[in-house]
């Protein structure tokens, strides 16, 4: 692996680490009328630590995946490479789950995929795995449904037969009309520059063949400067086709200690490839920085949100505590960015440098918004909070605290998938059940607003 691997694993996998930060937080009381309950605990033998967004059937059973997987042998041993479960309701009206695939590293399958799974059409998965493969650097699967109920899995492209093909990926897979994949990686790409060796990663496409192949194209290779780096949000397609998403760092080098707050960006399709562009580069001031995995959500106007883990009021976190971002078309070509909510210590933040929230935002059919945050909160183990539009502006209320234990906590690397009946549905990386994780497996969570 190239050492960017090893650098995103701090980053990653650090966070254990951050669970033992000590957090200065006011204690307030969440919104009346929401509740809370975990509907599957994780205990390392049936995966450990869910990364991305669960994603429904029509059924109303929820898919995922998780990072690690304890109790493998060969290549996965020890931490283990992960799994893809299901989770389903049962009769009395609990939920169980069942394991679709365990990784098992090597050459032939992934390990430790990073971002949650797609449907397509036709009704087969398809996700990523961040390590692993031919290569070592990546993979992306399908998981096809069979005559009896079960599941077949294949690889249906390795990463790293060149390095401009990328390397790493990260963010959640997105399908267009035609059945073609789109996704990111953190590394790969041009070389140089911004990124140096590591590069900057690229945005690419898979395509279907009609023998069952699939070929990549590279959409686009970053190189930092003014375009980003590290892309790993899930994309968003608009009415006409174009590609909307963000970048970690990169963008306007005058920023964030010279190496850029990040973007958000825009993929215009044309006959024979695409134009990148960028519609805002972050400041890391008010307006936020840092967009981390959180991608970007159209509203029926048009208009563009997302979160920013730092930026925003810095009185209770040096670096601010984060933002929630919109980005509205001006009517010239350009976008207007308006910081609609800044957190500020009880709503969830971080306190090394930068708020956390990390993920993704969720519209409700009323048109609220909601999300996580990793930390902060009345327990500072994150929070579920809820921002409502009126008069020109939103107003947040905070739906649950997280407080460990049973009740879980650290809702990282994932968001809310909106289910039946308008609950929302989430997964924490931390204090959930027993087992080999010493009681940081992570759970599924469901909140009824």
């Amino acid at each position: 692996m190239k050492s960017y691997t090893a650098i995103s694993k701090i980053c990653l996998y650090g966070v254990r680490t951050i669970l033992t930060l000590i957090l200065i937080a006011a204690a307030t009381s969440a919104s009346a009328g929401a509740t809370y309950k975990v509907i599957h605990a994780f205990n390392g033998t049936n995966g450990a630590f869910p990364v991305g967004n669960l994603v429904a059937d029509s059924a109303g059973n929820f898919y995922g995946v998780t990072s690690e997987d304890y109790g493998e042998t060969g290549d996965c041993a020890g931490l283990g490479c992960g799994n893809v479960f299901k989770l389903y309701q049962t009769s009395t009206g609990g939920w169980a789950s069942t394991n679709l695939h365990t990784f098992r590293g090597g050459t032939k399958d992934g390990t430790s995929p990073q971002a949650g799974l797609v449907f397509d059409s036709a009704g087969n998965l398809y996700g990523t795995t961040w390590e692993g493969g031919l290569y070592g650097v990546g993979t992306v699967f399908e998981l096809t449904p069979t005559s009896t109920g079960g599941w077949d899995y294949s690889v249906i492209y390795n990463f790293g037969a060149s390095y401009g093909d990328g390397e790493g990926p990260q963010s959640q897979l997105v399908v267009d009309s035609a059945g073609n994949l789109y996704g990111s990686t953190i590394s790969g790409g041009l070389t140089g520059g911004y990124c140096n060796n590591l590069s900057c990663g690229v945005i690419y496409e898979l395509s279907p063949g009609p023998d069952g192949t699939w070929t990549e194209r590279v959409a686009h290779s970053f190189v930092g400067t003014p375009d980003g780096a590290w892309p790993r949000g899930t994309m968003v397609f608009d009415a006409s086709g174009n590609l909307y998403g963000t970048t970690t760092y990169g963008g306007n080098l005058s920023y964030c200690g010279g190496g850029g707050c990040g973007t958000v960006f825009e993929l215009a399709p044309t006959g024979t490839g695409w134009v990148y562009n960028v519609l805002y580069s972050f400041t890391g001031k008010s307006d936020g920085s840092y967009p981390w995995y959180a991608g970007v959500i159209f509203d029926s106007a048009g208009n563009l949100y997302g979160t920013t883990a730092g930026g925003g009021r810095d009185s209770q976190c040096s670096g601010g505590c984060g933002v929630v971002y919109k980005l509205s078309p001006n009517g010239s070509g350009g976008w207007t960015e308006t910081s609609i909510h800044a957190f500020a210590g009880t709503d969830g933040y971080f306190a090394a440098g930068g708020g956390y929230p990390v993920y993704n935002l969720t519209f409700d059919s009323s048109g609220n918004l909601y999300g996580v945050t990793y930390l902060g909160g009345q327990d500072e183990e994150g929070v579920v909070y809820k921002l409502t539009p009126g008069g020109g502006a939103w107003t947040e209320s905070v739906l649950h605290y997280f407080s460990g234990g049973s009740a879980s906590g650290y809702p990282f690397q994932s968001g809310l998938t909106l289910g039946p009946g308008g609950n929302l549905y989430g997964m924490t990386i931390g204090d959930s059940s027993t087992g080999d994780c010493n009681s940081n497996c992570g759970a599924v969570f469901q909140v009824t607003p």
